[in-house]
Order: C-alpha cells, then structure tokens, then sequence
C-alpha cells in the first residue's frame, strides 16, 4: 500500500494492520504513480495496479479484472466519469504514458490513451465509475459508502452530520 503523507506512518499502521506501507515519493501525481510502478516492479511484481482512495466503487473483483486484462493488454485503465480514471495496471515498466499528464482536469484519460498509443502500447478500459471530488459526489455515494460502514454506526453517523444527510 502506497500512501501519502509520508508522516502519516504511524496513523496508516493503526488503520491496517499488517499491511505492507510504502510511502509516495515524488512532486505530483504522475511522479508519485511512476515511482510507485518502479517500486513495485523492482521487488520483482510482474503486474501491478495503482487505484485511486476516492472511488468508493471499486472492489477485489474490480482490481483482479483489471490485473487479468493485462493478458491482453498493455495497459489497463479504470476511467473516472468525470474525466480521469481511478485505475491504471500495466504489466510492465516504464510508466511513460503517466507523466506529463495535467493532473485533476477532465482530459487526463485522453491524455493517457494518447501517450499509451504513441508508446506502441495496447490499451483495455475497464467499467467506469464515479470518483469523489466533491462534497455534492460524496452525498450521491453516501447509500453504498454507508453500506461499507456497517458495524461502525457511530462513525457513519459522525459522517452523515457532517455532510448534513441526517
């Protein structure tokens, strides 16, 4: 598991237990995405799948799909509905088609599907799905995030006053 902020170890280690935690590195997006696909590949992973926290829609099912696309495939891309995607798997490095891409606009998948083809690259898109860039987005997930909560009522009560749903 990648995450951010790197001084956020102690907090990610709380939140899953036993999980192996890799810190981002790099200055934006795209890099922390390359170096993240770098890393993965050179502890010897011969598939990997990057997805994104604010897509409240993916599940197992939804990385292990896009990880067996890759028997076709280049590249595997999740694309977001507003524009960008909250999935990307490759099957092996570089990860060109990830940088230089203008990060958080809607043309980023477009983008990507143009570095991937002039890369030679094979592209497979997968279902797409809402992402949560919004307060309004979180409001139309709540039903399934809720869902995703059970056990936990305080906690989605906490949420719900908050986004005043309740």
């Amino acid at each position: 598991m990648f995450f951010e902020p790197g001084e956020a170890l102690e907090e990610m280690r709380a939140w899953l237990p036993g999980t192996r935690l890799l810190a981002q590195c790099g200055p934006d997006l795209g890099a922390r995405m390359a170096d993240a696909f770098a890393r993965a590949f050179a502890r010897g992973a011969s598939r990997v799948a990057l997805v994104g926290t604010d897509t409240p829609g993916v599940t197992r099912e939804t990385a292990a799909l896009a990880l067996s696309a890759l028997d076709a495939a280049d590249v595997v891309v999740g694309p977001a509905e507003d524009g960008g995607y909250y999935l990307v798997a490759l099957r092996a490095p570089p990860p060109a088609h990830v940088s230089g891409n203008e990060w958080s606009t809607p043309c980023v998948l477009d983008e990507t599907r143009a570095r991937a083809a002039a890369a030679g690259l094979a592209v497979r898109e997968i279902a797409p799905l809402g992402d949560l860039d919004t307060l309004d987005d979180l409001r139309r997930a709540w039903p399934r995030i809720e869902g995703v909560l059970a056990g936990r009522e305080a906690l989605a009560a906490e949420i719900a006053q908050r986004i005043r749903l309740r």
